[in-house]
């Protein structure tokens, strides 16, 4: 029992590294995007309906399926690089950043952050989504690992206790003949 409550506070331990870890790969993402948006002049990003979608992150960050959305202070889009990221985007994940400043949560696959950033006088919220494959995998590794261990401990410790508990009923059994 012991040795099963120590290998659940070490993957859980681990799983929480793994999050704040990824948490901020996230968090860089979005500052490099910021930075990217800082240099943009102000006249590009004041359509409404137009957006940027030049900007590729991907050799930067080394997130898979990166997804970058940054909307202005008024929650129109301004920029984005992946088509179908917006509709993860919900009215409830603009008020989470505006209460926190900092907004992170897991969707199915995919972990989001969300950040609320003053750019050139003006709030923008950049949300940015990516998958955290090797992570995840890790994890699950390390969740295989401790399961078998775990096992292999049980049988261990059943083989020692048999072996020590017949040595000391011997002398009962020697006792009983």
């Amino acid at each position: 029992l012991i040795i099963g409550c120590i290998m659940l506070v070490i993957y859980f331990s681990v799983a929480n590294f793994r999050k704040e870890g990824f948490k901020n790969s996230l968090m860089s993402s979005s500052y490099i995007t910021a930075n990217y948006i800082s240099k943009i002049p102000e006249s590009d990003l004041v359509d409404v309906g137009s957006y940027i979608s030049s900007h590729d992150n991907d050799k930067e960050d080394y997130l898979i399926n990166e997804a970058i959305a940054v909307f202005n202070e008024n929650r129109n889009l301004v920029y984005k690089n992946n088509v179908d990221f917006q509709n993860f985007i919900s009215q409830k994940s603009f008020e989470s950043v505006d209460s926190t400043d900092v907004f992170f949560v897991n969707l199915k696959d995919d972990e989001m952050l969300g950040m609320k950033r003053k750019i050139n006088q003006h709030d923008y919220y950049i949300f940015t989504e990516a998958k955290d494959e090797t992570g995840n995998d890790k994890l699950k590794f390390l969740g295989i690992i401790l399961t078998l261990l775990f096992v292999f401990s049980l049988v261990i410790i059943a083989a020692f206790s048999y072996y020590f508990i017949r040595k000391q009923l011997k002398p009962l059994d020697e006792f009983k003949d």
